[in-house]
Order: C-alpha cells, then sequence, then structure tokens
C-alpha cells in the first residue's frame, strides 16, 4: 500500500479534537476507494476501540 500502511502498522488517526495512535486490522478497497480498519488505543478505556476510516485520513507513525 502507499506510505507502507499495511496490516499491523501503526498509524495515527482523526478522533474527536485530536489524532491517536492505533494499529492497522484490515484494509480493503470499496466502490468508495480504499478503507481501513483500525484498532484504537483510547486513554481511560477499558476496551480498544476498533473503527473504519478512509485512506486519505490514515497517517503512518515514523520508525523512529
Amino acid at each position: 500500500m502507499v506510505d507502507n500502511i499495511e496490516v499491523g502498522s501503526r498509524v495515527t488517526v482523526p478522533f474527536g479534537l485530536h489524532d491517536v495512535e492505533g494499529v492497522v486490522v484490515r484494509i480493503r478497497e470499496t466502490g468508495l476507494g480504499v478503507r481501513v480498519t483500525v484498532e484504537l488505543v483510547i486513554e481511560g478505556a477499558d476496551e480498544h476501540l476498533v473503527t473504519t476510516y478512509p485512506r486519505e485520513a490514515i497517517t503512518a507513525v515514523s520508525a523512529a
């Protein structure tokens, strides 16, 4: 995929007023374009949130 985003990649996505980090769990092509499903770690939450974003909303976390 573009920008080396693949299943297992660490990414940031928009969530409310800021971006949060998560892990890509699925990538699929739809009639509306590429959709990326991400498991988000929300600070203070008991469980992780799994949600889907358009590819354009996903930013790869640089491996520094």
